[in-house]
């Protein structure tokens, strides 16, 4: 590249699947001379849209995808997750992992993550109103009884955008958006706007840390994420004057650090530009340890890289070469990145490779020192956004993405999932074997995930902890079941008195 610097329903639905993959995989959606492979997309016969993919890879180089579809049952007609793997280059059909759930209930916005244990991690927004965690041993993810049952994460306010890391040690960093109780102010008119929030678990997401508020924004905070780096750091990233619930006022993008683990934080740095909006952060760490972070400016139209060896001191704004943003606002679109076996880093984004190009997923790929010229993994069709990618053995780039009939808001348009893959010349890494798991495969029917201890007391040095008053603790679920049946006691206490005062 050149150089540039600056069930049975399940088994209807798989059978399906498959066969739009034979379709996918046939047709020319791509150039020939593309290093990708051709586009597959990711649906279900009862799909009416299918959006916000998220997808990793394990230690022997397969591939795990998780996406959003609208409809997995014929009798309720609720969004939901549908997991597919690929197993040693084979596609295993897929599968709603939450049709034993109940009825009526929903999964939406999910972030998956693997462990070096052998394990699937997963984070997601349930029933539009709170984030919960489940994990699967991926020996057995060929079925839905392999999955734990939720563990709520969030409190009692609005959740949203949830993201889940594993760190080189085994550590699991999950982040989400939630209105915490704020008071109102001039771009949040109404109060209660969201907050980041941070847990931790280090022993495979069995006990968690209590919460603890990063932002204390008074703007609301939009599209966080959380990385894990080898170096024992922890990145947290957000946009800044942004609420899913409330309100969208763009004041910046927003970035705090723990150098030890997770263990405490610094204040938040919020990224401005004098020429607009910052949006759309994704921050990576290359193989010499420099953190490097992107973002789009709203309005305008170039997307910014900056450059820092310890998170505290940053370089200057500068344009990445090659690269437009997409025109419209694209208030959901969001970018990702991955690193290589050499420690390149490789960030997606949707955008253009001219300012009246048309739109496209692009590859940019930093060195260490600079950038390569973009690459277009998607075909030129439609609106393609939110791209999600991982790397397979250190040399295998694996992408996921969504597009739209129209550009600007999702909704109300139909929407399309796909997947692509590529190679690149980069060393492999040897395949890990899979370890078994000490226990027996799934039951017939899901057990309950085992029961947490209670929280621990956040760390006196830790900043912003999150007050304790709204901690959701496993007593809080018996709390919620009494006053849930609380109106059905006074009924049948109105029943009894009545029928007390007839017999006399």
């Amino acid at each position: 590249m050149k150089r540039i610097f600056p069930r049975p329903l399940a088994l209807v639905c798989a059978l399906v699947f498959l066969l739009a993959v034979a379709l996918g995989a046939a047709g020319p959606l791509q150039a020939q001379d593309s290093p990708w492979s051709s586009p597959v997309e990711l649906t279900t016969s009862l799909s009416q849209w299918d959006w916000f993919p998220d997808i990793t890879t394990d230690a022997r180089g397969d591939v795990h995808l998780i996406w959003q579809t609208a409809q997995c049952s014929t009798a309720y007609k609720k969004p939901c997750l549908m997991y597919w793997r690929q197993r040693d280059g084979g596609w295993q059909p897929p599968y709603d992992v939450f049709l034993d759930q109940g009825a009526g209930q929903s999964a939406i916005r999910a972030a998956i993550a693997t462990d070096r244990v052998g394990r699937l991690h997963l984070i997601y927004l349930k029933d539009f109103q709170y984030i919960v965690y489940q994990q699967a041993w991926i020996s057995h993810a060929s079925s839905a009884r392999a999955w734990s049952e939720p563990r709520r994460m969030s409190g009692f306010g609005h959740a949203y955008f949830p993201d889940i890391a594993v760190g080189p040690d085994g550590t699991l960093h999950a982040v989400w958006t939630e209105s915490a109780g704020n008071k109102a102010s001039p771009d949040c008119p109404l109060g209660d706007c969201a907050d980041i929030f941070y847990r931790q678990s280090t022993d495979g997401g069995v006990h968690w840390s209590a919460p603890v508020n990063l932002s204390r924004s008074e703007v609301g905070t939009m599209k966080v994420h959380v990385l894990a780096d080898a170096q024992g750091r922890v990145h947290v990233f957000w946009e800044e004057g942004g609420d899913r619930w409330v309100s969208d006022h763009p004041v910046g993008v927003a970035y705090a650090l723990s150098t030890d683990g997770g263990q405490t934080w610094s204040a938040p740095q919020v990224f401005t530009y004098t020429e607009g909006f910052p949006r759309q952060i994704m921050l990576g760490v290359d193989g010499q340890g420099q953190i490097v972070a992107i973002w789009r400016l709203v309005p305008g139209d170039g997307i910014y890289y900056q450059v820092s060896s310890d998170g505290r001191q940053w370089s200057a704004p500068q344009r990445v070469p090659g690269i437009w943003p997409v025109e419209s606002t694209a208030v959901f679109d969001d970018y990702d990145v991955a690193a290589d076996s050499r420690g390149h880093l490789h960030f997606v984004v949707s955008g253009r490779d001219a300012p009246a190009g048309r739109q496209a997923i692009f590859r940019l790929e930093w060195d260490g020192t600079g950038w390569l010229e973009p690459e277009r993994v998607s075909p030129y069709e439609g609106y393609p956004e939110f791209p999600r990618i991982a790397v397979g053995l250190g040399n295998t780039l694996h992408v996921a993405w969504f597009s739209k009939q129209w550009p600007g808001y999702e909704e109300g348009q139909v929407v399309r999932a796909w997947y692509s893959a590529r190679a690149i010349p980069a060393p492999a890494w040897t395949p890990a074997p899979m370890p078994t798991p000490t226990e027996t495969p799934p039951p017939p029917t899901r057990t309950p995930f085992p029961t947490p201890t209670p929280f621990p007391t956040v760390p006196p040095d830790a900043v912003r902890p999150f007050n304790p008053a709204t901690l959701y603790t496993e007593g809080d679920e018996v709390t919620e079941l009494l006053l849930a049946l609380l109106p059905v006691a006074v009924l049948i206490g109105l029943v009894m008195a009545v029928s007390r005062a007839r017999r006399r």
